[in-house]
């Protein structure tokens, strides 16, 4: 089993660009922290991070479960929305759902290798 977990809190802001034909217009300022629970737990701390805040749990929740699939797993990870990027019509509940999916994406795949920890575990 492999597992991802906080080794140092952080914080930033993820605001992708994305090429498409269609616009996609969102992100948000972040902090992540360790917890205590299993898994990535999402949380609000601004007013406008409620309305996207199913959206981007969804997208988490949808990288998990295909991270599950290949063995790895997140444990006590907070992601604390402190800021929302949107726009009335490029901003949508796709886009943020995205968002949160990329996120986890982005963290584990070396931008932020410093900040996480990976253990190799004998056991499932």
């Amino acid at each position: 089993m492999k597992i991802w977990t906080v080794k140092n809190d952080w914080s930033g802001k993820f605001l992708p660009i994305v090429n498409s034909s269609k616009p996609q217009y969102g992100g948000f300022d972040y902090r992540v922290s360790s917890t205590c629970s299993e898994g990535v737990v999402v949380v609000a701390e601004c007013e406008a991070a409620l309305r996207w805040l199913p959206h981007m749990r969804a997208g988490v929740e949808d990288y998990c479960a295909k991270v599950h699939k290949e063995g790895e797993f997140f444990r006590g990870i907070t992601i604390s929305l402190t800021r929302i990027y949107e726009h009335e019509v490029d901003t949508t509940e796709s886009v943020m759902f995205l968002r949160g999916r990329s996120f986890l994406l982005h963290m584990t795949h070396g931008a932020r290798d410093s900040q996480l920890e990976f253990i190799e575990t004998e056991t499932d």
